[in-house]
């Protein structure tokens, strides 16, 4: 009876779609915040050379953030330079209060 009972409960689920999506999934594998959480979304953009003014093609770009003393986190995904040496990243940020 129990094992008849799980799987009615496990097929209405699915049916509902409870087992499988939340209301605050994007979907596209970015951050995924509730409803009514503030968030930027911007691009970061640049160009790496070397000291001579050349474009370095293929560098590695990781946008880092400092916050404290000593700590660090990543930003955004990282990218790679094209043979003009530029980049874009695109950032989402929550935004939290401070308070």
């Amino acid at each position: 009876m129990k094992k008849t009972f799980n799987k009615f409960l496990k097929w209405t689920l699915a049916i509902l779609g409870v087992a499988s999506t939340t209301a605050c999934e994007d979907g596209g594998g970015g951050s995924v915040s509730m409803y009514g959480t503030p968030s930027a979304t911007y691009k970061i953009q640049g160009t790496v050379t070397d000291t001579d003014g050349n474009p370095i093609y293929d560098a590695l770009v990781e946008p880092f953030a400092k916050y404290g003393e000593n700590n660090y986190y990543q930003l955004g995904d990282e990218s790679k330079t094209d043979e003009d040496g530029q980049f874009i990243i695109s950032v989402r940020e929550d935004l939290e209060d401070d308070k």
